[in-house]
């Protein structure tokens, strides 16, 4: 089996994943939607990340080493930016 991301997970934490050859088996409408799919999955798994860490209190973030400005800058970025 395949994970479509190596950071994707569903809401359980579980990886997603398809049979081996479904992407290259797949015509075209279906390769399109698992590849939406795909960009979806990134995109919740990052915003999730960042209101993860704008959680953090001080102390966590110092424990990291990073700062509450670097957080908030990064917590603040749209989900579809790197």
């Amino acid at each position: 089996m395949r994970t479509i991301d190596a950071t994707a997970r569903t809401t359980a934490g579980v990886p997603v994943v398809f049979p081996k050859g479904l992407r290259a088996a797949a015509g075209l409408p279906v390769r399109m939607l698992l590849k939406m799919l795909d960009v979806y999955l990134a995109w919740d798994e990052k915003r999730r990340q960042r209101l993860a860490l704008l959680a953090l209190s001080d102390e966590m973030l110092k424990d990291i080493g990073i700062s509450r400005a670097q957080a908030d800058a990064e917590g603040s970025k749209p989900f579809w930016r790197d």
